[in-house]
């Protein structure tokens, strides 16, 4: 859940959480800002209330610009003095790594000094801007006396956030106490069953032993203890889960990973990178068409990927596998990762409480979730009455049960059939659950898994008792459209 913040043509841009941004601030009205002033900013106030500021300058020696910027810079520091600036000043100075200087660059610098602002690039991470053998300094990022010691790690060139353009992608951290856990790139990733059309048959034989294994330590009848269901059902479960990592396995897979996307691609990708970052260094003229060729051919290789994986997609269409062709569809253009905002509800003394960590937000939502989705009204309450006078006079023998016709057929056993039925129905492309079993394992599982299934239904339906195991499931917190998403009431369970 992101929101793009941008000047009057875009040309400088902030990348937001919604729950995080609030809104842009203009502290220069003026129309064709960028025409007349040779540059364009867009300021946000982020909480707590830090004030960033995106900025482009187009090359040029525009003298309005120094003038024109400072007014900003000295507004924004009447609303906070936490500012962060970033941005390409087209300027250069020996200060911040050039070797040469302009008028900009020493103007610029007078800025920097009169409204006490730190400059946090540091010049031994290699230039900011490469564009064949030429380079340059001319991007910067700049901060208050009170941001000074929390902007961390400044870092120019990083490899992982590399999206092909001339600049190099900068970063750095701000350590300050979030308002928002992040996910965590271990959060970011989860592994998958590598299933492959050819080894179902195998599978299905190895189960087959496995539950039969199974079925020779469980009773032949059906003992009257819940907990001995419960070991049946965990023991059934291993067995499953135990023959799909032995033909199977799992694979590690990004959440936000394109259908397209490859472990080749990405060892490409490493490739193509470290030759730009040898280039960086040595910056000959060897190192750069070395880096530029294999760049090409990594660039090659991932146009030929999305056009092979657009191909099967618009295959998919025409099977009319409507659930198939709407995940296909999915994966091409939906964020998989989400954010969920920090979370706000209201105790029972009607203090507004925050949850801002994972858990903190999960206790909430599952204590929202929990509550009854409306308070009875007293027809309903009657009703509930009605319904414990009646069960009382049956209870007292003076009003006779109504027996239903053909009770002996309902009491019956679950058959072979009917869970062969339901097992045609279950929908092949679902996620698992807790438990780990897909449902192209209890699909694909044969007679075995039948046979098993049966014996435990029956069981679970002859004692009275469902299995815990069976119970849990994953529930996913889905934001009601045009709402607040930072109030725990305007979330719905899926």
């Amino acid at each position: 859940m992101y929101k793009w913040s941008h000047s009057e043509t875009g040309r400088a841009c902030f990348l937001t959480r919604t729950d995080l941004c609030v809104q842009i601030h203009h502290f220069n009205n003026i129309q064709n800002k960028f025409e007349v002033n040779g540059y364009e900013s867009c300021w946000i106030p982020q909480k707590p209330i830090i004030i960033l500021c995106s900025i482009y300058r187009k090359p040029g020696n525009n003298e309005k610009f120094v003038e024109e910027f400072e007014k900003e810079v000295i507004a924004a520091k009447a609303i906070s003095p936490l500012i962060l600036i970033a941005g390409d000043f087209n300027a250069h100075s020996p200060v911040w790594g050039d070797t040469q200087t302009d008028a900009i660059g020493m103007k610029l610098m007078d800025l920097f000094i009169l409204n006490n602002l730190f400059l946090k690039n540091i010049p031994s991470h290699g230039p900011t801007f490469c564009s064949g053998l030429h380079s340059s300094f001319i991007d910067l990022t700049l901060c208050s006396p009170q941001l000074n010691k929390i902007v961390k790690n400044w870092q120019c060139g990083n490899t992982n956030y590399f999206i092909g353009s001339d600049h190099m992608p900068i970063t750095f951290t701000l350590e300050i106490d979030a308002y928002n856990e992040r996910l965590t790139s271990k959060e970011n990733w989860h592994y998958v069953w590598k299933f492959e059309d050819d080894k179902w048959n195998q599978y299905q034989e190895l189960l087959k032993v496995k539950l039969q294994e199974w079925r020779d330590a469980t009773p032949d009848f059906y003992p009257c203890d819940p907990n001995m269901l419960e070991t049946a059902v965990q023991q059934w479960t291993n067995c499953i889960i135990e023959t799909g990592y032995l033909i199977f396995g799992k694979k590690k897979t990004f959440k936000g990973a394109k259908p397209w996307w490859s472990n080749q691609l990405n060892e490409m990708r490493k490739l193509s990178q470290k030759l730009r970052n040898q280039f960086r260094k040595r910056r000959t003229q060897e190192s750069y068409e070395t880096w530029k060729e294999k760049d090409k051919e990594w660039r090659r290789m991932l146009k030929s990927a999305k056009h092979e994986s657009l191909v099967k997609f618009y295959d998919s269409i025409n099977k009319g596998n409507n659930k198939l062709l709407f995940s296909s569809y999915r994966n091409y253009s939906v964020n998989k990762i989400v954010s969920i905002p920090t979370l706000q509800s209201t105790n029972v003394n009607g203090d507004v409480i925050s949850a801002q960590t994972t858990k903190e937000k999960v206790d909430m939502l599952v204590s929202h979730f929990a509550k009854p989705p409306f308070s009875p009204d007293q027809s309903i309450i009657s009703k509930q009455v009605e319904i414990a006078n009646y069960l009382e006079t049956i209870a007292n023998g003076t009003k006779q049960i109504e027996l239903i016709e053909n009770i002996e057929d309902i009491n019956q056993d679950i058959t072979k059939q009917e869970i062969m039925e339901a097992i045609k129905e279950l929908p092949p492309f679902k996620a698992q659950g807790p438990d780990d079993i897909h449902n192209q394992m209890i699909k694909h599982g044969g007679m075995a898994m039948v046979e098993s299934l049966q014996l435990l239904f029956n069981w679970s339906y002859r004692i009275g008792y469902f299995p815990v195991k069976w119970k849990q499931f994953f529930i996913a917190p889905i934001p009601k459209p045009d709402k607040d998403h930072s109030q725990v009431q305007n979330h719905r369970p899926i």
